[in-house]
């Protein structure tokens, strides 16, 4: 049963009144922001890479996020910057933060190969990747249940889905993606160039271009099956796959298919909400799945999607119930033999303004943008910014200063610019009936409003039209609206731009590790006030402030003592107060099942959302999310994804009321360093750890050490091996407790050429991770190759450099570059 103390409606109107108000005098006095700075869509809560330092007014409620680096010697320097200097936050899609650090590399390129100026200053990109496209990709399965809606074979059906705690994925979503004979086993992405799928454990997955210029593709499967890969070139540069190129997919060095991929043409229209496009040289009724997603990101499991038909030329038209906008793109499949493969579809020349602060849009990769925001009712510039569109997607994102009533054009280059005039939308969240009300918009205007956690998939959008003031309702029928739910209410104007409000209903998020809090009340600009105690004491602190206009969030507050299991904290504001008791959780993973094993002494339910090693490299895959009920003990089980040695796992426990405790675990590894030794994360340290190396025979002891030689550093064990490591030598690794790992060592090399600026080596047929100066990508190994000129990066003499290989267990091999000595004459 939900438990809100709410003032009446009559309250908060007129409280919203004087808020907007105080609000508006407030921003007025707000620095304009560096025209030049990206920012990550705004969602309820950070999950905690990439956040820029100065994404004010779009943090949510709960914003710290926790590092999850695999290492302290692992991570490239930009990335370790933004997460020192991040806000804190709540839950922004992964696969979204990661684009903050994680891809200015590719500016070069984008530029370059877009006809841009490769002498112009980079832009930091924010790419899409991930990331973890890294939500639930349609072909992970993780468990989900649903169903069609709609005239399938019309090419008028949606597809939808809805998340379970356990089971396989329904025939019908299964029939949807499987699109034909249902033996695909490799997706091949046209935008990302890479191709992933399923095979058995351990397997190796080989990827040759025949036709359409050398290139090959390398990759493990881990422990559940699943590889991915990107195609490379022989020059060192990431290759673009190419309509009519002609690859061959080897599983263990046998062929398994071979494909000859043909284009994918597609457009989103956002005010007839269809999706048209066409695919050359597939028969007529092919079937083409159309899923939709947000923000350049993967789709969430329970996104719309649609299947439509093609005509004898390959044209097809995917029309949706749902309203599609700016913010979306498209992701569109069909089969071919043994693979899908998978191009995307973009809104066209239409942009969102979100919180008063935030401008997203699409344009082509490496396009050069341009946000002016102009006074109110005048042509004085207030902000300018400048960027340009990210690689692959062509998405782009500015922050900077705006008030509503001001101008925001958009110059993409060529055409016309667009424009946009901010209104006043604002919402206001009622947890308890599931329904979201507010005002802002234009009389009449169309309004979506939709809620979403992403680290389940969860997802629902309802529409409405604004009344004759602007004002509208949306209550969502059959979804329990809940606090740690992220909520988008939007409007648009009649070109489809749109004014975007990113906000969620009044939370709580305690983060006992940071000894740090933070939440949502239910208005924006008003006196908050946090009061901290031990149960039975008297407070041990009183923190106030002003919420934020996103989120009506109060920010990350720390508060400067000890944070422990049993307090009580609360929040309160005019208009509303919660109370929560900070959960007493331990976890531990279970690799060996793909569980994480945890008690809990609170009711309520559990998310625990595992991410591998690297994730925001990852453009499928990277993560997933598993919900069970609060218990102790409690066992939260995940499908078709390897939870492996450094795994990452944040986990939160919701109490009754949705309030959250926070916490953040990695599954305990080992690193080598070739050919040096090993080190490892210390858990305590009154902990004894053991190293032992082997002969290729796995019984011949060559070096074995219990001596930790970096005692300054209570974080970190190093067990020296005297520089013994060989590739074929079998290391293990004991805590002397239980905890046991080992690997075969294999042989990986590296070398530089910073004239010609060339990285190489030698590696085993996988993926490896490859790092210099600042940057980090992976790169498929069968020997590899790299111009770090291709990937905007001048090699220097002295450049740290370093390759790792991920043995199929989880632990780490690494290689660093060691340059020539110069020994004076």
């Amino acid at each position: 049963m939900k438990h809100r103390s709410h003032i009446a409606l009559s309250l908060f109107l007129s409280a919203l009144l004087i808020a907007l108000i105080a609000w508006g005098i407030s921003a007025c006095a707000r620095p304009a922001a560096d025209p030049g700075v990206q920012v990550a869509p705004p969602s309820n809560e950070l999950a905690a890479l990439y956040a820029p330092a100065d994404a004010s007014g779009m943090e949510t409620a709960a914003l710290a996020a926790e590092p999850v680096s695999a290492s302290p010697a692992s991570e490239p320097a930009v990335q370790a910057a933004a997460r020192a200097e991040q806000p804190g936050a709540a839950d922004t899609p992964p696969q979204v933060e990661q684009a903050q650090a994680g891809t200015a590399r590719w500016a070069w390129l984008a530029q370059t190969r877009a006809g841009g100026d490769a002498t112009a200053p980079l832009q930091p990109l924010s790419a899409a990747q991930s990331p973890s496209a890294q939500a639930h990709p349609a072909l992970a399965e993780a468990p989900w249940a649903g169903t069609i809606e709609g005239d399938v074979q019309s090419g008028a059906g949606a597809l939808s889905v809805a998340p379970t705690l356990s089971g396989e994925p329904s025939a019908a979503f299964a029939a949807a993606m499987s699109l034909a004979d249902g033996d695909e086993r490799f997706v091949l992405d046209l935008a990302y160039n890479i191709m992933y799928g399923w095979v058995d454990a351990g397997d190796t997955v080989t990827l040759t271009r025949t036709s359409g210029g050398a290139a090959y593709g390398a990759a493990e499967a881990d422990g559940v099956g699943f590889f991915w890969t990107p195609l490379w070139q022989p020059d060192g540069w990431p290759a673009e796959v190419a309509p009519g190129d002609t690859l061959e997919v080897f599983v263990n060095g046998a062929l398994e298919t071979a494909l000859t991929p043909t284009s994918v043409e597609a457009h989103m229209d956002v005010l007839a909400d269809q999706v048209l496009g066409s695919i050359s040289g597939v028969a007529a009724g092919t079937p083409v799945t159309v899923a939709l997603s947000r923000w350049a990101t993967q789709p969430l499991t329970d996104m719309p999607q649609a299947v439509a038909l093609t005509d004898a030329s390959g044209a097809f038209t995917a029309t949706f119930s749902a309203d599609l906008g700016p913010h979306n793109l498209a992701q569109v499949t069909y089969s071919t033999g043994q693979a899908l493969v998978r191009g995307y579809a973009y809104p066209q020349r239409v942009f969102s303004v979100d919180s008063h602060s935030w401008v997203f849009g699409y344009t082509e990769p490496g396009a050069p943008v341009t946000v002016t925001v102009y006074y109110t009712e005048s042509d004085t510039v207030r902000s300018q910014a400048t960027t340009r569109g990210n690689w692959p997607h062509g998405d782009y994102a500015t922050t900077q200063e705006m008030m509503p009533h001001d101008r925001v054009e958009v110059d993409l280059g060529s055409g016309a610019p667009l424009t946009f005039t901010i209104g006043e939308l604002n919402a206001y969240i009622d947890l308890d009936a599931d329904r979201v009300t507010g005002g802002g918009c234009p009389p009449y205007a169309p309004v979506r409003v939709w809620a979403e956690n992403w680290r389940l998939g969860r997802y629902r959008e309802e529409t409405t039209t604004a009344d004759m003031h602007g004002v509208y309702t949306v209550t969502f029928s059959g979804f329990d609206l809940r606090a740690s739910d992220a909520v988008y209410p939007a409007c648009a104007d009649s070109e489809g731009d749109e004014e975007m409000l990113s906000t969620n209903g009044p939370n709580m998020q305690v983060f006992p590790e940071r000894d740090a809090v933070s939440g949502s009340g239910d208005l924006p600009n008003v006196p908050f006030t946090f009061t901290l105690q031990h149960p039975g004491e008297a407070p041990y602190a009183v923190l106030t402030g002003l919420t934020q206009y996103g989120w009506n969030g109060t920010g990350p507050v720390d508060v400067g003592e000890d944070i422990v299991p049993g307090d009580v904290i609360t929040l309160e504001t005019a208009t509303w107060s919660g109370s929560m008791t900070v959960a007493d959780i331990s976890v531990t993973f279970d690799t060996a099942h793909d569980r994480v094993l945890g008690q809990v002494d609170v009711p309520g339910w559990v998310l625990a959302y595992a991410s591998q090693w690297q994730d925001w490299g990852y453009p499928v895959n990277g993560g997933q999310g598993v919900s069970v009920t609060a218990a102790s003990p409690f066992t939260a089980t995940f499908t078709n994804f390897d939870v492996r040695d450094t795994v990452a796992a944040q986990i939160l426990h919701y109490d009754e009321n949705d309030f959250v405790t926070r916490l953040s675990r990695e599954a305990r590894y080992f690193q080598v360093e070739m050919p040096s030794g090993v080190g490892m994360p210390q858990l305590s340290p009154d902990e004894v750890l053991t190293a032992t190396l082997y002969e290729s025979d796995g019984q011949t002891i060559k070096h074995q050490t219990s001596e930790d030689r970096d005692p300054d550093n209570p974080d970190w064990y190093w067990l020296d091996l005297a520089g013994h490591i060989v590739a074929g030598d079998w290391i293990t690794v004991t805590d002397g407790a239980g905890w046991t790992a080992g690997l075969q060592v294999p042989l990986l090399t590296m070398d530089a050429d910073e004239s010609a600026n060339f990285l190489w080596g030698e590696g085993p047929k996988a993926l490896l991770w490859l790092e210099w100066a600042d940057f980090g990508r992976f790169v498929p190994s069968d020997g590899y190759i790299v111009d770090t000129a291709a990937l905007g990066h001048d090699l220097t003499f002295g450049d740290w450099a370093v390759a790792t290989y991920q043995a199929r267990g989880g632990d780490l091999v690494r290689r660093q570059m060691q340059w020539p000595q110069l020994v004076a004459a």
